[in-house]
Order: structure tokens, then sequence, then C-alpha cells
């Protein structure tokens, strides 16, 4: 479960007990904010596909790396699958360093997994 619905579990618990600070009926009172909108709030914050890193090619590339190349993950329009692809500052290429074609957005890969 992700930590976001964690949250929201609690917070609809929360709304049960008989001095809860958030009121579980259709509108604000007394300052106090309905349930469903501190959902909303949350929900707007969570990966729902809403919401993404992905940067359009057409707004902007990546920056030239300082040295060789750098790894993204990148979105083309013939291929469904998001994968890894190297920028050097003026083209894309793949593993086999074999240019990629038809990039339309990318974005930085995600941080080294460290383990527990």
């Amino acid at each position: 479960m992700n930590v976001l619905e964690k949250i929201l579990e609690e917070i609809k618990e929360a709304t049960f007990q008989e001095d809860a600070p958030i009121y579980m009926g259709d509108m604000e009172v007394d300052g106090y904010v309905r349930a469903s909108r501190i959902e909303e709030i949350i929900r707007s914050h969570m990966d729902d596909g809403s919401k993404s890193d992905w940067i359009p090619c057409s707004e902007r590339l990546p920056e030239k790396p300082v040295f060789g190349e750098d790894s993204y993950i990148v979105q083309t329009n013939n291929i469904i699958t998001p994968f890894s692809a190297f920028w050097d500052g003026e083209e894309w290429t793949d593993v086999s360093d074999d240019k990629v074609k038809g990039v339309i957005a990318w974005q930085p890969l995600p941080k080294r997994y460290k383990g527990k």
C-alpha cells in the first residue's frame, strides 16, 4: 500500500473518533475541513497518471552532459514502453549505441535503490 493510501486510511479512521478534529459532513463547519476535501488533496498528489515527471522534448531537451553522455528514461512515438536511452547533447542512443529516433519525452532516471 502506498504511503499516501495509509495516510488516507488513518484520516478516515480518525474522523470516527468522538473528539475528531475533522468533520465528516458535506460542508465546512466552524473551520473544520471535511474529510472528502482532505482525500481530494492527498489524491491530487498521488501518482495517478495525471501528474508526471515527463518532460516533452518540444519544451526542452536535457542539458549537454559534462563528460560523455547521460542516461534517461525516454518515450518515443513508435515504441509503447518507455526505456533507457543516452543523451550526448546532440542525439539519443540506446544501449547498443544505435540512434533512437522519435523521442517525444524524457525524464531523469529514478534514484538508485540502496536497500535497507
